[in-house]
C-alpha cells in the first residue's frame, strides 16, 4: 500500500487550514526534541500498536505522518491501516524536506504551552511583577491572579 505524499508547502497549507487532523512525528525522541513541527506528537513506529488508538480515537481525523526522510512512515501506514484508519498522508522527504523548505521547527517538549504564553504576552500585554511586588500582593486582601508559565 503506497500512501499519498504531500510536499512541505502543501502540508504547511493543510496545517494552517484547520480541520480535524493529527500530525505524528515518527522520528526517535532525541531527534523530535531537537526540532519538530508544531503541534506534532512524537510516536516512534514500534510504539504505534500500543498507543495509536488511544491518541487518535476518531476514525475521521486526517493523519499526517512525518519521518526522518528514510521511509519510516511506510511501516506506520500499514499499522494505521490495520486499525481501520483510511485518511492519512506522508510528508514527502520527511522532516528534512520541511527544514529545506524553511518552515519553522520548534524545540523542547512544552512548545504549545510556551507558544500560548508568548501569544498572551504579545496580544494582551499583561503587567509584569517583581518578586517583592508579588509578595506584597499575596499579603494583601486584593484578589490576585498569577500565571506561572515556566516549563
Amino acid at each position: 500500500m503506497t500512501p499519498d505524499r504531500l510536499d512541505a508547502p502543501t502540508l504547511h497549507q493543510r496545517l494552517r487550514a484547520g480541520g480535524e487532523w493529527a500530525l505524528i512525528d515518527l522520528r526517535p525522541r532525541p531527534d523530535y526534541l531537537a526540532g519538530h513541527i508544531l503541534p506534532g506528537v512524537n510516536i516512534i513506529p514500534s510504539d504505534l500498536v500500543a498507543h495509536f488508538p488511544q491518541l487518535i480515537p476518531g476514525r475521521g481525523a486526517y493523519i499526517l505522518l512525518a519521518d526522518g526522510g528514510q521511509g519510516e512512515a511506510d511501516e506506520a501506514v500499514s499499522i494505521i491501516h490495520e486499525f481501520g484508519y483510511t485518511l492519512y498522508t506522508v510528508l514527502a522527504g520527511g522532516i528534512p524536506a520541511w527544514i529545506e523548505a524553511a518552515f519553522e521547527m520548534f524545540e523542547r517538549e512544552d512548545v504549545t504551552g510556551t507558544a500560548l504564553v508568548e501569544r498572551v504576552d504579545r496580544v494582551c500585554n499583561p503587567p509584569k511583577v517583581t518578586a517583592p511586588a508579588l509578595a506584597k500582593g499575596l499579603d494583601s486582601a486584593r484578589p490576585l491572579l498569577v500565571l506561572d508559565a515556566r516549563p
